[in-house]
Formats: C-alpha cells, sequence, structure tokens
C-alpha cells in the first residue's frame, strides 16, 4: 500500500491544502467513482477499467480507496496529495 506523505515545503503544502479544500467543498471528504472520473476528466467505465487493470495508475489511486458496504470512495485528502503532484503515479 503507498504512503501519502505531507509534503515538506511551504509552497507545496499550501497546494495540497487549495486541492483539499476545492475537492471537500465540492464534494465532501470521500469522493465516488462518478466524481472521481470528472474531477480526471474520464469517463466513469473508462476510470473503472482502469482501475481493475495492473499498474501504478491503478495502484496508486486505489490506494485512496476506502470500502463503506459495497461501495467504494475516495479520500480527497490523499487525492489532493495525488493532484497536487507530490505523489508519484
Amino acid at each position: 500500500m503507498k504512503q501519502f506523505n505531507q509534503p515538506s515545503t511551504p509552497e507545496q503544502k499550501e497546494s495540497v491544502e487549495k486541492m483539499e479544500r476545492k475537492l471537500t467543498e465540492q464534494f465532501g471528504p470521500l469522493l465516488t467513482a462518478v466524481h472521481l472520473a470528472g474531477v480526471l476528466h474520464r469517463s466513469e467505465q473508462g476510470l473503472r477499467w482502469s482501475l481493475t487493470q495492473p499498474g501504478q495508475f491503478a495502484d496508486t489511486i486505489n490506494a485512496t480507496r476506502v470500502r463503506i458496504g459495497r461501495r467504494n470512495y475516495y479520500r480527497a485528502a490523499d487525492l489532493a496529495l495525488l493532484l497536487a503532484g507530490e505523489v508519484a503515479v
């Protein structure tokens, strides 16, 4: 499982906080697959297919996944680190 480390410089931290705030305001602390697909500008079916394929992209995104019952959600805080470029895909 990937470790999402906090950024080290103030500029990186500000970028991550801004991204996390934007995601949280728009979607809440957990994003659905539909929300994640919108953020990544992908179709929902294309995203679901990509996340089932072996590879670094799927591993990184799936590391942010939380299962609640039968549903998958993705943590906004971890996605913010990924989208701000703090986690290499």
